[in-house]
């Protein structure tokens, strides 16, 4: 059975924090199509049986991060989780 290796998905949500600091002026929409495509290329990469458990992990993981990132914009900050609820 394989699954994701703790160290890479938390080196991975690492990676997208940071993205995501320098990605803190764009507009929520822009920034929710590129997570999305992360996201999707993550679980492309790691979906195999067995494996939901992690990949759900780093889905949630991801929203909360986008969503702290959200919440951190001090400009109309419920269009903005709106939008995230729209995209997620």
């Amino acid at each position: 059975m394989r699954k994701t290796r703790r160290s890479r998905r938390i080196a991975q949500l690492k990676t997208i924090k940071q993205a995501l600091h320098k990605r803190l002026h764009e507009k929520p929409a822009e920034t929710g199509r590129w997570l999305r495509l992360v996201v999707e290329g993550h679980l492309n990469y790691y979906g195999v049986p067995f494996n939901i458990r992690a990949l759900t992990q780093f889905m949630e993981e991801v929203k909360r991060l986008w969503l702290k990132t959200l919440r951190r914009r001090k400009s109309a900050a419920q269009n903005e989780l709106s939008t995230f609820q729209q995209v997620v």
